[in-house]
């Protein structure tokens, strides 16, 4: 049966080799870790999604179109809702009561069916005896999609006021926006195998990490060619990664302390201790906010295009 969609793309023996890879495992589920569970079948599950996850993101850069044309479209949508709020607002009395209200003749089914389907009793209501003229419910709706997709146009990255000029080059809105996939792909691995192997991975181009990186993009791909832009991705993230989890650890001491102190009561030798820990905490979280947006703003990663085959050099 082929594989449709974000499916893992490779056989079963590149998800082999990579929990090999992170092995071996506990043979006990524990479920109060939730995904990060570092059981066999936790472990897998894991992989797999990572993979799948992967593979949306290529299937979603894939077909991304340029960021001028993702602006051009916002900005017809919100110039179209502006003009056609003011040509209805426009309307003469007569206009709005041929439109908005039916009489006897007209009580027909497809034409009650169509006034139904367009909530034409929502459009602009004409002046009467009994009551002035308003513009409706759904001018108001227009008015409101103009609006919001303004708003949203204007934080769109990369939009400006003035015209948008397209220079050529990758403007991929999607990868803009997402960032390239390998780095994607390193982030997620780096996850699953510090989980089972604390403080082991390295980007050592014959260790264990950097095998496993190549075996879960082989399983999520079918591609069995060496993709040297991943092992720069390992290179570059790597040691920020490391730092990071590095800070995470020391926050989660501090915080461990904070709550042993706080379960014993505020105590006169305990409440010092306890004020300089929560500084120290508050300090630590930044520090951890920040080495993770170290790891999501490093430079672009060439190409490379001429891989070689894993397996041949087995």
């Amino acid at each position: 049966m082929s594989k449709q969609g974000s499916d893992p793309k490779g056989d079963r023996d590149a998800l082999e080799r990579a929990m090999m890879e992170v092995g071996p495992f506990r043979t006990a589920h524990l479920p109060h870790l939730l995904q990060l569970c570092p059981c066999k079948r936790c472990v897998e599950n894991l992989i797999v999604e990572t993979a799948v996850k992967f593979n949306a993101r290529e299937r979603l850069i894939e077909g991304a179109p340029r960021k001028k044309t993702v602006i051009e479209n916002l900005r017809r949508v919100s110039e179209a809702a502006g003009s056609l709020a003011e040509a209805l607002v426009g309307l003469d009395n007569h206009s709005r009561e041929y439109l908005g209200v039916l009489d006897e003749l007209d009580q027909i089914g497809p034409i009650v069916n169509a006034y139904e389907a367009a909530a034409a009793s929502m459009l602009p209501r004409p002046e009467s005896e009994q009551e002035p003229a308003s513009d409706g419910r759904f001018v108001e709706t227009l008015l409101a999609l103009e609006h919001y997709v303004s708003m949203r146009l204007r934080r769109f990255p990369g939009y400006e006021a003035e015209a948008v000029v397209d220079k050529g080059g990758n403007t991929n809105v999607a990868k803009q926006m997402l960032g390239p996939s390998a780095a994607y792909l390193v982030h997620g691995c780096w996850i699953v195998f510090e989980n089972s192997r604390p403080g082991q991975a390295t980007a050592s181009e014959n260790g264990a990490f950097v095998r496993f990186v190549n075996a879960v993009h082989e399983y999520a791909t079918g591609d069995i060619e060496e993709n040297s832009t991943l092992l720069n991705w390992i290179k570059r993230l790597a040691k920020p990664l490391r730092r990071h989890d590095q800070l995470l650890g020391k926050l989660g001491a501090l915080e461990a302390e904070l709550e042993d102190l706080e379960a014993q009561g505020a105590i006169s030798h305990s409440s010092a201790r306890m004020l300089e820990l929560k500084t120290k905490i508050e300090s630590a979280k930044h520090e951890v906010v920040d080495a993770l947006l170290a790891t999501l703003s490093l430079p672009k990663v060439k190409q490379n295009t001429a891989p070689t085959s894993r397996r041949s050099e087995a």
